[in-house]
């Protein structure tokens, strides 16, 4: 019961933090998307090709921002992970099976960020 509380408490904290970095994530993955996929016209002067790389890495850069965030997060949240694990029952108790979740919701998250990154690097090397 004590550490349900402390779960509890922690995500007081931690809410607004994990709201942010999802909602930092939801924004620019699309935009990050359409401009992995897009191509240089033909014909396209020098310009536009460092003006399109030069957005390719400002959203590398964000990728990074983000996978950031949510390490610190995971961070912040190991202890009660570590304890919730320790003291596991198959009891269900709503704080931790919350914790849980958002634990594997920000390791899935790290996931796509890296692929997002990867591509993101690879249309740089195309285009650089």
């Amino acid at each position: 019961m004590v550490l349900d509380r402390q779960i509890s408490d922690i995500f007081n904290l931690v809410a607004v933090l994990l709201v942010f970095v999802l909602g930092y994530f939801a924004a620019f993955f699309p935009q990050a998307d359409v401009l992995i996929e897009r191509d240089l016209p033909a014909g396209a002067s020098e310009a536009d090709r460092r003006h399109l790389v030069h957005r390719l890495r400002a959203y590398r850069v964000l990728v990074v921002g983000t996978g950031t965030l949510a390490v610190i997060v995971l961070r912040l949240l190991s202890p009660l992970t570590a304890d919730v694990a320790k003291q596991w029952s198959w009891h269900y108790s709503t704080p931790r099976t919350g914790l849980l979740a958002v634990d594997l919701m920000l390791l899935i998250l790290l996931g796509v960020d890296g692929w997002l990154g990867v591509r993101l690097t690879k249309r740089i090397r195309d285009f650089g």
